[in-house]
């Protein structure tokens, strides 16, 4: 996937984050971590736009860290994207292999066997 097209999901993902943000009177929503990566996943995002590779990565591994430290639910997951994976593409098209393996591997023991992840790891291995 080319970092134009990674960069230009940047938009749909705001409008979900929109979705989710709950106003700072109201009391804290369980939405309110799912959008804490959705907000840093933006901000990578809009970071590599902008050509800022190594902040753009820095966040990611934020969201990552954010995400891994939230309680693994049964059904569909809150995050489209995980932000693992994400680091992994974006790390994969920046041509850092060995990094994306990792991130690859860090996105599957959360989401095993996701397609998306085993898809990607594949290449990060050659």
């Amino acid at each position: 996937m080319s970092l134009a097209v990674l960069a230009g999901r940047a938009g749909l993902v705001g409008l979900c984050l929109c979705a989710l943000a709950a106003p700072p009177d109201l009391p804290a929503s369980p939405a309110q971590p799912v959008a804490a990566v959705l907000e840093r996943e933006i901000e990578a995002l809009v970071l590599l736009a902008g050509n800022r590779k190594d902040e753009a990565v820095a966040s990611l591994r934020e969201a990552a860290a954010e995400e891994a430290a939230m309680p693994l639910e049964f059904g569909p997951p809150l995050v489209d994207k995980p932000a693992h994976e994400l680091l992994a593409d974006v790390l994969l098209a920046l041509g850092r292999p060995v990094e994306a393996a990792s991130a690859y591997e860090s996105a599957l023991k959360r989401a095993p066997n996701r397609a998306a992840s085993v898809k990607g790891l594949a290449p990060s291995k050659e």
